[in-house]
């Protein structure tokens, strides 16, 4: 996909936006404790594809599978005075019964918005594009140079390889139709067959859609850049307030400050208490430091 190239899309830009004063409410409280401010956050509209209609086709091949509990018959040996005795017992099992289901079936996306901005994660673009819940209500038409000269845009998606991106782009997709199969699938069997489905299989599927958009730019507050991965943490949607973090990046971050902490405190008892309970206090070092490696290398993605 070639942004300069493809001339059939229009720009948009939307203007309405939560003031910086205004953001103290949107910040979530825990965050505060750690000295996130209104002020550290930046203003910049970020570049969304937007489908107003995103048609597709899908042919697939699936099943919808009912559970059900079942009594099964089986044989356990009991040692009775030295000699193995069989006897016969029952047990309940959970089983599935299959309904094979064939479908072809056209549908639509509206109002999809998928972040192609370059200086935010990956866990936050996808968090923007499936569940901004933006409103499109004051879209303003622009081009692109005049785009240019506005420093809080960003038109890092121009430098994006055209192949990786077209990957990206279907592999997002790609998750939205095996969505709708799924709910398809759902909405067949409680429909068609009068039967409540609780699992899912797609044996195979063939798609097709039409790829026409729009270039949109939204408002957003960023903050918490970091400088290794050159993204920010932080996003605020500039209309509703809606606020996004990198969770696994920052997990890490408030666990360091939070543990760090408590061990500078542990070591001035250490070097300003009795020495009665300086051995207590290695001791509680000791066990934070395990809990804390534990923790990180295990649970913390």
């Amino acid at each position: 996909m070639d942004f300069l190239e493809n001339n059939n899309y229009s720009i948009s830009y939307i203007n309405n936006r939560i003031e910086q004063e205004n953001l103290s409410k949107f910040i979530p409280w825990w965050l505060k404790l750690f000295f996130v401010k209104p002020s550290s956050f930046k203003l910049i509209y970020l570049p969304f594809l937007y489908y107003h209609k995103l048609k597709y086709n899908v042919d697939f091949d699936g099943k919808g599978g009912e559970s059900y509990w079942d009594t099964e018959t089986y044989t356990e040996w009991e040692n009775i005075n030295g000699h193995h005795i069989p006897k016969t017992r029952t047990r309940s099992v959970r089983k599935i019964r299959w309904y094979n289901v064939k479908r072809a079936f056209t549908n639509y996306f509206y109002d999809l918005t998928i972040c192609v901005s370059k200086i935010i994660s990956k866990n936050i673009k996808v968090n923007l594009s499936y569940w901004g819940e933006w409103s499109f209500l004051t879209v303003q038409q622009v081009n692109m140079e005049d785009l240019k000269n506005k420093s809080d845009v960003d038109l890092s998606f121009l430098n994006i390889n055209p192949d990786s991106y077209n990957l990206e782009l279907e592999k997002i997709i790609k998750y939205l139709i095996e969505n709708s199969i799924f709910n398809k699938i759902e909405e067949i069997g409680r429909i068609e067959i009068d039967v409540t489905f609780n699992v899912y299989k797609i044996n195979g599927y063939e798609y097709a859609y039409d790829n026409k958009y729009n270039i949109i730019f939204l408002p957003l507050w960023l903050s918490g850049y970091d400088p290794v991965s050159k993204k920010y943490l932080f996003a605020i949607n500039g209309q509703n307030g809606s606020f996004f973090f990198d969770s696994p990046v920052l997990l890490k971050i408030l666990l360091f400050t939070f543990f760090g902490s408590i061990s500078v405190f542990l070591n001035w008892l250490v070097i300003f208490k009795t020495p009665y309970i300086m051995k207590l206090i290695k001791f509680i070092l000791g066990i934070i430091g395990v809990f804390l490696t534990l923790f990180i290398n295990f649970f913390v993605p």
